[in-house]
């Protein structure tokens, strides 16, 4: 949850999309597992790493 309020925090920073818009979009593309929201990047980002370590 805390992946998703801050990807609409700075989906929001000076845009015309008010913060509750920002959120909703990004709750829709965390629920399609879209590769584009910040909150998927973030969480899938440690196992990217993990790969190239071995």
């Amino acid at each position: 949850m805390w992946l998703l309020g801050t990807g609409a925090h700075e989906t929001a920073f000076r845009n015309i999309k008010t913060i509750a818009e920002c959120l909703a979009d990004k709750l829709i593309n965390a629920a399609k597992e879209s590769p584009n929201n910040y909150a998927i990047k973030k969480k899938d980002e440690p196992e990217r790493v993990a790969q190239f370590n071995v």
